[in-house]
């Protein structure tokens, strides 16, 4: 590996503002176990920061962004990159191991630094806090969709980007990429299989109205004790089987009622809550939560 690369990279970050916002990735990186003598032309760490600095600047790809950074760097020994090089690998599965063991590193650190944005509301305790939603991107780069139309299986909507957000410290957790036309709850379904973040015990799920499922709510609630709540579907048949009594207090501001419901296919109980915003626009949330 040609040493001016790596010393290139450490002149971005050193005594720099660059360099301090790059910073906990550093000791993020050293907590995951490999080697850079396989990657011929950057560094791991070199080419995150690069990566990084490319979606900043909005240049289209890391090669021709690496090639800008090097041509201003006058002391060069070597040209920059040639084309086909570990560097350009977006789809290196090698770099894409390393990167997510990194970034799992990276978000356990930020959620024990970062501040806690829901410690004023006492009836959470220290619950986690996860919202996911579905976004959809209308194109990826070297991709060329086959819709159904044509043989294919792509979602017309584009390609479905299912995330998770920590709403305690404001951060992305994970996020997911389909191709595929599948539904989002079966996509979410897959994901708790395999992702860590998904099954912290006792969190709190907020989620669209795709994602209601009874049995599979009940089923998460015996597994780690995770509950949810969403807004409420109108479609969505259920029987009134008690109203709980709103305790007056700042964590109930603004709560109309809440039920406690039977709904179709589920042993247990559910809960409609009624919430009146400070702009006098009123909402209905079904949760499921500790059953009483």
């Amino acid at each position: 590996m040609h040493n001016d690369r790596r010393d290139f990279a450490n002149t971005l970050i050193e005594n720099t503002i660059l360099g301090e916002w790059f910073e906990p990735m550093l000791p993020s990186l050293e907590k995951v176990r490999f080697s850079d003598k396989k990657f011929n032309s950057l560094p791991m760490a070199a080419f995150i920061l690069y990566g990084c600095l490319r979606q900043i600047q909005s240049i289209s790809t890391l090669r021709e962004h690496t090639q800008e950074l090097f041509h201003l760097n006058p002391e060069r020994k070597t040209f920059p990159l040639a084309r086909s090089t570990w560097s350009d690998a977006l789809a290196s599965p090698t770099r894409c191991d390393i990167l997510r063991s990194a970034l799992m590193q990276l978000t356990r650190y930020a959620q024990q630094t970062l501040p806690d944005r829901l410690n004023h509301i006492e009836a959470l305790g220290s619950r986690p806090v996860i919202a996911t939603d579905a976004s959809y991107l209308t194109e990826s780069a070297h991709y060329y969709p086959l819709y159904t139309t044509e043989g294919g299986d792509d979602n017309q909507k584009g390609h479905m980007m299912l995330s998770h957000y920590d709403l305690r410290t404001g951060i992305p957790l994970w996020a997911t990429t389909e191709t595929r036309s599948m539904g989002e709850m079966k996509v979410f379904k897959r994901e708790v299989e395999q992702n860590l973040w998904l099954n912290m015990k006792n969190a709190i799920h907020i989620v669209d109205r795709a994602f209601i499922d009874g049995r599979f709510w009940e089923q998460r609630y015996q597994a780690c004790r995770c509950t949810m709540i969403t807004r409420m579907k109108s479609l969505i048949s259920y029987t009134i089987e008690k109203e709980r009594q709103v305790n007056a207090s700042l964590d109930n501001r603004g709560v109309l009622y809440d039920r406690e419901v039977s709904l179709n296919n589920c042993k247990r109980r559910w809960r409609i809550i009624g919430f009146l915003t400070p702009e006098g626009i009123e909402y209905e949330y079904i949760a499921y939560s500790t059953p009483s």
